[in-house]
C-alpha cells in the first residue's frame, strides 16, 4: 500500500503554475513573480528519397533554446544584478539552474511544505539583460525586477519517475 506522500504524487491532476522554485549554481533563489521561456524549437529539413514519392524525410538538424526570463520583487538581495554587472564588466560566469514545479504537501507548524514534482535543468546560463522596476506614484503595486538568461542546453527531470526507473533497474 502506497503513503499519503507517494499517493499525493502519483495523482494526475494538473499541477498549478504559481508553485514553482528557482535554483542557480545550487542556491535557491527566492520570490520570483514569473518564470517564462521553458521552450527548444527542432530544425528540421524534409529530404526526398530516391524512388519513394509518397512522403519525405523528416532529419533533425540541430536545436535552439529559448531565453529564460525572471521576474520578481525587489528586495535587499541582488545576487541577479550582481550577476548581470559582472558579465557586463567582463567577468563571464556561466551558471547552471534550474525551475522546480512543486506541489503544495501541507501546513506544518504554520509551513507551507512543498516537494518539487518536476524540474526543467538550463545550462552554461548568462544574463543578457535586466530590467529594473518601473516607478508610479499612484500605484501600491511591487517594485520588480526582471532577468532573461541565454543559455546552452535544457532538461527536463522527474525525480518520481527517476525514482521508479532505479527501483526497477535494482531489481532486474
Amino acid at each position: 500500500m502506497l503513503g499519503g506522500l507517494a499517493n499525493a504524487l502519483l495523482r494526475q491532476d494538473p499541477f498549478r503554475s504559481y508553485d514553482f522554485m528557482v535554483q542557480v549554481d545550487g542556491i535557491y533563489m527566492a520570490s520570483f513573480a514569473e518564470a517564462q521561456g521553458l521552450s527548444m524549437d527542432l530544425e528540421t529539413e524534409k529530404r526526398a528519397e530516391g524512388g519513394v514519392n509518397d512522403y519525405e524525410r523528416i532529419l533533425i538538424k540541430g536545436v535552439k533554446y529559448s531565453d529564460i526570463t525572471l521576474k520578481r520583487g525587489i528586495t535587499l538581495v541582488e545576487e541577479l544584478w550582481n550577476w548581470c554587472e559582472g558579465n557586463r564588466d567582463g567577468e563571464i560566469e556561466r551558471k547552471n539552474g534550474s525551475i522546480f514545479l512543486t506541489k503544495r504537501m501541507g501546513e506544518l507548524a504554520g509551513v507551507t511544505a512543498f516537494v518539487p514534482v518536476i524540474a526543467w535543468n538550463f545550462y552554461s546560463a548568462v544574463p543578457i539583460k535586466w530590467e529594473g522596476p518601473s516607478f508610479e506614484s499612484g500605484s501600491s503595486g511591487i517594485a520588480m525586477e526582471t532577468l532573461t538568461i541565454a543559455h546552452e542546453g535544457l532538461d527536463m527531470f522527474n525525480p518520481l519517475t527517476a525514482a521508479v526507473r532505479a527501483v526497477k533497474k535494482r531489481r532486474a
